[in-house]
């Protein structure tokens, strides 16, 4: 196989992803299912161990408003501050009229718009100046709709937009504190129905005795009036007489005269004096303008930027406009109409401070969320820094003069509980808040069991159902959880739990032998340790546990881990990396529509958290600070809404981004990780991956390689490769012991016992010589009893010669058994030999099927052997029993013959003394005879020649016949008795012969003796050894075939594990009975690429290859079995081979087995799929259809596309709606743009190649370095307030209104509505919530205020003061007492 480039680290460095709450939960979910496949993957890659995750959950038992209890107050400011946009509208035309921008004229607002209308000459000296003024633009007569018209004003002129509005947003941004401060004094003002006049030049003016509270006897407070007290209006104006004092130099110019209003004296010259109304008088004590108003008419305020520094400093372009003074400016009050009504204005006024009291709560919360922490951050900046400065006095006027009133009044009862469930069309099913057992069993290392002696034991118990943990038994879990209670989360806790678990999975992460393991570089360069903190900012357990545990794991880990985590490194190559990823709703929609007041104190509390938690990061010194940026995302962005599990995919994707590519190499890859700069923190992404899972692919190709060859070895190549037959050849034949090695132990035996018996006859038949002489006594003599024990004594002699001790027969036997040990080692060897013949090579070649015949055909012929040599064994042992010891007896019994023979056997002299006797007689005897024979012959008448015989001689010739006779007769006998003795002799030497030797040529054929003794036994002894040999030879065929049998199950059930190794994969494999039936596998691989596979419907939408065009890739590298067939010999060597095959179950290990499969399809991993020809196309159309799928609708995580303004230090756009991929997918992806049937993509696509994962794409959005000004999702939401709520003067009995043409009455006074009369006080037109005299308590009252009647059982709204509070004089901005409640009108 060729050499390929090396396989990237799984996870190439050190990362912990700390969860919090349920979102944070769910993202270790994936990235825990993530590990698990690639942890099946991984091999021998031990940087897989680099990924642990620690979930930080609520405790179960705590109730979740006490998380929420710590937000009341902050919630409940937020809540009396709303959302609708009149306050904030208020707020905005406070700030002009406290400039001295608005004024008061003839019954109407105005607001001045400086003009100019060029240079011009003055004086003598021809001086040029500009003629710059002021222009009036009428606004409305009620300051409540003045307000709106203001607004509406400045949205539809460009010109007053750009007059005004960098005026209102510099103080809104707590850019001008004394500014702020007149803010509030006019909206205590406006709290007593008063609107001061702002312009200093009448401060002089105005008398010193005249107090807010100078007026008639009349005059009550607004609202409330005696019967006396009918008529409106009754306050006293201030008239002030012009003096010329007043003028300057310019105020007659003629240039002017054009511009500015006529002057109407009077005929004796005098000038109308003016004539300021007792609601727009000034007093003592009331602050003016910080800024005089003829200020702006030297500055350039066309100019961008021209409030870029403090109102009353010189740093814009300035002009040299005519000297006029503020009285011929028009910078004063003024309505000398008689019908002006004091009382309605005052009520108005009154309603304008209490919004004007919520538009400065609003400015508190803002100023909260945009303040820095440390103002050494903008250094670099000094307006940065003044501006910080100047926010933070704006922060401690609000807080002091106006927050903390509220505060102190307010309640400090939790929130209620608001029931709200996620919509399950976007956001999914409810997240869990346990981890699931897949997760909480993931093990990431295993300690070795040898570094504790007990482990083993340990783990065998824990087998049995005994619990330890895991730590006792050497496993390491992949996620690790932590519950948390109030408690420990209390200001002086230090989180001791959490601190603990971060030290540890540091301490592993860091260690010498898991970094040595896996970085093979040739760098010394150190780890990098990133630590991501997720959370959603909605759930109240984050908002409350995200800053302590970002506190404690940032000080745990430079605490215990500084040598190693230096901070003096800079940028990328500091080696700690702490990184919050924040999740939020849309804070103005945190539950929907149906909790509109829980929606605004959520969204206090969502950006609350949010700021608290940058402004710690950023108190933190940057030298010291290994944050280097937060990211803020939102589920509603600018085009799309996300679901929670949308947001879960994305910040999957984006920290698989970060986490599996090597980030260091790649400059653009290292500016996604180490942030824009150390003052601005906030970043924002959207992430969405395609891939190719090339790990999966690969372990499925792999598995399906490997289940294939496992079922090649299983079954036969062809279908007669399991015959009998073809097992039978080349086996060499395994044979018992031959007889033969018996030859010479009978050969000896026989030697032995030959020569044994004929020494003992030879005793016999020497013994004594037998004569005729020989007399029976000395036969007896010889053959005596003592000759018989003499003859047993010798046979006895002659079997303990062969049975002694290492005798003769121990020697035969020895050596039969020794020849028969050697036959039984090459008969076991041969064995052995026949049964690796059968594994190591019919296994490979005709299946373990064809090997498994041909031990079943060696365990048949073993079989047969063992049988045969029972049977011997059996026919030996009856042959042992039927020759056991020879009997004796025959000796005896023989000698007691040769005794009766010997006594039987007549003597010679005896027989000598009678035949003489009877020689003597038979002359007597036989004369006669033959006599009488002559006679009866007549030849004694007949003389012949036979007559002489018998006639004279008859005595002789009688005699001879009768002693003849009986000499031969005597002869006879003893030669008879003669050779009985011999044969007794001859038959004691025989009976002895038959003892030893016995009386056949073989000895087994006849009776026992000796010989067939031994012979038996040895015969015993061959057929016991080749029992031996044939039941050893028997196990041995019997182990191997167990073996075999082993070694095929092992196959069978290494497919099994291969099968559900390729389920857990996503491969669905064929019914066993259609597997069967098919030659190649057929397996559904539809979801192999799915994100769960064990979820129905649960697969991936995009994928760079479809599944079928991997199961083409495998198909074309494997088109046939024989290609599968030529890899078995590698594929077995790689998986161990069967050398080791009864040492051990063969091909048992799966990662041995995937590892063959997993080198051959290496180039999945190390080589894009779209730079192999084969799935250039469909790569390179998958790609552009993820593109134009995705691309419409991927935004920025976060809002700031518009409010780059607020961000003076600029931001760093890495990516927008960006594909990023490898330098080797660009040319397909450009090639499939252009094919006919790609999908529509832009041309102005921008594509970012980086050395990522050769097999993954992403569509990334990513900004850093914003301010927290510029992100829209982090600013306070305002709704727009509903108009037809404000007075209309078409519709004069609602919400009591104010008209110029109310100020034309007669001189008797008309009550104006909202007024009673003495006539009809109970039929008289009420101003809503107001109270008559007649009938307090039926009066209809306006909720959060109290009658004079009922002050105790009236509903408080906080901040409002009864008529029992002692301290009326100075009230909080926004409240009231109960005499001005009644004409207040209803809450929005």
């Amino acid at each position: 196989m060729p050499d390929r480039p090396a396989t990237p680290n799984l996870y190439p460095n050190p990362t912990l992803v700390v969860g919090i709450g349920r979102v944070g939960l769910a993202l270790l979910e994936e990235l825990g299912q993530d590990w698990s496949w690639l942890s099946r993957t991984a091999a021998n890659d031990t940087s897989v161990k680099n990924l642990r995750l620690l979930s930080v959950l609520p405790d179960p038992d705590v109730d979740d408003l006490r998380w929420r209890h710590p937000e009341a107050r902050h919630a409940r400011i937020a809540l009396l501050a709303g959302d609708d946009d009149l306050p904030t509208l208020t707020l905005h035309f406070a700030v002009i009229r406290s400039l001295g921008l608005i004024r008061f004229r003839d019954g109407s607002y105005q607001l001045a718009i400086p003009r100019d209308r060029g240079p011009i000459e003055t004086g003598h000296s021809h001086t040029t100046r500009r003629k710059r003024f002021f222009e009036w633009l009428p606004l409305d007569s009620d300051p409540r709709r003045a307000v709106e018209r203001l607004h509406r004003l400045a949205s539809r002129d460009p010109e007053v937009d750009l007059f005004l509005t960098p005026i209102v947003e510099r103080v809104l941004h707590g850019q001008s504190p004394r500014l702020l401060l007149n803010l509030i004094a006019r909206a205590r003002a406006y709290a007593q129905g008063r609107d001061p006049s702002p312009w200093a030049w009448l401060s002089p003016l105005i008398p010193q005795d005249r107090t807010p509270g100078t007026r008639h006897e009349q005059d009550r407070t607004p609202g409330t009036r005696h019967e006396q007290d009918r008529t409106p209006g009754t306050r006293t104006a201030l008239n002030l007489t012009p003096t010329p004092d007043w003028a300057h130099e310019d105020d007659l110019h003629p240039g002017l005269q054009a511009h500015l209003a006529p002057l109407h004296a009077s005929p004796d010259g005098a000038l109308p004096p003016i004539s300021i109304p007792s609601n727009f008088c000034p007093v003592p004590g009331d602050l003016t303008t910080p800024l005089p108003p003829r200020r702006l008419l030297s500055v350039d305020w066309e100019t961008t930027g021209w409030v870029a520094s403090e109102l009353d400093t010189l740093e814009t372009i300035e002009f040299l406009p005519l000297n006029v003074s503020p009285w011929r400016l028009g910078l004063f009050d003024h309505d000398a109409s008689p019908g002006f009504d004091h009382t309605t204005t005052a009520v108005a006024l009154q309603e304008l401070g209490e919004l004007l009291h919520r538009g400065l709560l609003r400015i508190w919360l803002d100023l909260q969320q945009e303040r820095h922490e440390d103002p050494l951050l903008s250094l670099q900046e000094r307006r940065r820094l003044n501006a910080e400065t100047s926010a933070e006095q704006c922060l401690e006027l609000l807080a002091e003069l106006v927050v903390e009133p509220l505060t102190q009044l307010g309640d400090d009862s939790p929130l209620p509980r608001i029931s709200h469930r996620p919509d399950r069309w976007v956001d999914g099913p409810t997240l869990p808040l346990t981890p699931s057992p897949a997760l909480r069993q993931a093990i990431v290392d295993t300690e070795d069991a040898r570094s504790s002696l007990e482990r083993p034991l340990l783990q065998r118990l824990h087998a049995l159902g005994l619990n330890f943990d895991l730590d006792e038994l050497g496993e390491r879990p992949l996620l690790r959880s932590l519950s948390l209670r109030p408690d420990d989360l209390s200001g002086e806790a230090r989180l001791t739990p959490l601190r603990s678990i971060v030290n540890q999975e540091a301490r592993h992460l860091l260690s010498f032998d898991h970094l040595s393991s896996y970085r093979k570089r040739t760098t010394r360069q150190p780890p990098r340790l990133t630590v991501y903190l997720v959370a959603d900012a909605k759930e109240p357990f984050t908002r409350r546990a995200l800053r302590p545990v970002l506190r404690a794991i940032h000080q745990e880990l430079i605490r215990a881990y500084g040598p190693l985590l230096d901070t003096c490194r800079q940028g990328f190559d500091r080696t700690l990396a702490i990184v919050p990823i924040i999740w939020t709703p849309h804070p103005a929609d945190a539950f929907g529509g149906e909790h509109p007041r829980a929606n605004i104190t959520e969204e206090a509390s969502i950006l609350k958290a949010v700021h608290d938690l940058r402004r710690w990061v950023e108190s933190v010194p940057p030298p010291h600070r290994c944050i280097p940026q937060i990211f803020i995302n939102s589920r509603v962005t600018a085009s799309a809404v996300l679901g929670l599990d949308d947001a879960i995919r994305q910040t999957h994707d984006f920290i698989s981004l970060q986490i599996r590519n090597e980030l260091g190499r790649d400059p653009w890859l290292r500016h996604t990780a180490q942030g824009f700069d150390d003052n601005d923190l906030f970043a924002t992404f959207s992430c969405i991956q395609i891939n190719f899972p090339a790990e999966r692919a690969r372990d499925y190709l792999a598995n399906r390689l490997a289940r294939e060859s496992l079922r090649r070895l299983r079954s036969p190549a062809t279908p007669d490769a399991a015959s009998g037959e073809v097992a039978e050849e080349r086996l060499a034949p395994v044979l018992p012991p031959p007889r033969a090695l018996l030859d010479p132990a009978r050969e000896k035996l026989a030697h032995l016992t030959s020569q044994t018996a004929s020494r003992i006859c030879a005793e016999v038949d020497d013994r004594l010589h037998l004569l005729k002489s020989t007399t029976s006594e000395e036969l007896c003599a010889r053959f005596d009893d003592a000759f018989e024990d003499h003859l047993f004594a010798q046979v006895h002699n002659a079997w303990h010669a062969l049975t002694r001790q290492r005798g003769d027969m121990d020697l035969m036997v020895n050596a039969l058994r020794q020849d028969a040990n050697l036959h039984l080692g090459d008969a076991l060897n041969l064995s052995r030999n026949n049964a690796d013949h059968l594994i190591e090579k019919r296994a490979s070649d005709g299946g373990l099927a064809n090997a498994l015949a041909g031990f079943n055909l060696l365990h048949q012929n073993s079989r047969n052997l063992l049988d045969e040599a029972e049977r011997q064994r059996i026919s030996a042992q009856d042959i042992c029993l039927t020759h056991s010891l020879p009997d004796p007896t025959h000796i005896a019994r023989a000698r007691h013959d040769l005794i009766e023979a010997a006594n039987d056997k007549p003597d010679l002299p005896p027989l000598r003394l009678g035949l003489v006797t009877w020689a003597i007689l038979a002359p007597a005897l036989g004369a006669p005879l033959a006599h009488a024979t002559a006679r009866a012959l007549n030849l004694h008448q007949q003389p012949n020649l036979i007559e002489p015989l018998l006639g004279p001689a008859g005595w002789l010739l009688g005699g001879l016949l009768v002693f003849l006779p009986l000499s031969l007769l005597l002869r006879a006998h003893l030669r008879t008795h003669l050779n009985a003795v011999h044969d007794a002799i001859e038959a004691l030497s025989n009976a002895l012969r038959d003892v030893v030797v016995g009386s056949s040529s073989n000895p087994l054929h006849g009776s026992p003796s000796i010989h067939s003794f031994f012979a038996a036994r040895l015969d015993l002894s061959h057929a016991l050894s080749t029992r031996n040999v044939s039941e050893h030879l028997h196990d041995r065929v019997d182990t191997d075939r167990n073996l075999a049998f082993r070694l095929i199950q092992s196959v069978e059930l290494q497919e099994r594990r291969l099968q559900q190794h390729a389920e857990s994969l996503g491969a669905r494999p064929a019914p066993p009975d259609l597997a069967t039936a098919s030659e190649r596998l057929n397996d559904d691989a539809r979801k192999i690429f799915a994100l769960n596979p064990a979820q129905a419907g649960a697969a991936r939408q995009h994928t760079l290859l479809a599944p079928e065009h991997l199961l083409e890739h495998y198909h074309r590298h494997f088109p046939a079995l024989a290609d599968v067939d030529a890899c078995l010999p590698e594929f077995l060597a790689r998986a161990g081979g069967f050398h080791r095959w009864r040492e051990q179950a063969c091909l048992a290990g799966t990662e041995h087995i995937l590892s063959f499969g997993r080198d051959y399809f290496r180039e999945l991993l190390t080589t894009p799929v779209g730079a192999q020809p084969a799935f250039e196309l469909p790569v390179g159309l998958n790609l552009a259809r993820f593109v134009s799928h995705h691309y419409a609708s991927l935004g920025f995580g976060a809002r700031f596309v518009g409010y780059e303004g607020f961000d003076t230090s600029g931001l760093r756009k890495l990516a927008d709606a960006s594909l990023l991929i490898h330098p080797q997918l660009r040319p397909t992806l450009d090639r499939a743009r252009t094919s006919p049937d790609a999908p529509p993509t832009t041309e102005t696509l921008d594509v970012i190649e980086a050395p990522i994962l050769p097999n993954t794409a992403f569509l990334l959005s990513l900004v850093q370095g914003i301010d927290a000004r510029s992100i829209k999702n982090l600013r306070r939401q305002e709704s727009f307030f509903d108009r037809l709520d404000l007075p209309d003067p078409a519709t004069p009995w609602q919400h009591n209104p104010i008209t110029i043409a109310s100020r034309h009455r007669s001189g008797a006074p008309v009550a104006s509505p909202g007024t009673l009369t003495d006539a009809d006080p109970s039929t008289s037109a009420r101003t809503p919530g107001t109270l008559t005299d007649a009938d307090p308590s039926t009066s209809a009252r306006t909720p959060g205020t109290l009658t004079d009647a009922d002050p105790s059982t009236s509903a408080r709204t906080p901040g409002t003061l009864t008529d029992a509070d002692s301290s009326t004089s100075a009230r909080t901005p926004g409240t009231r007492s109960s005499r001005t409640a009644s004409d207040e009108e209803k809450h929005s």
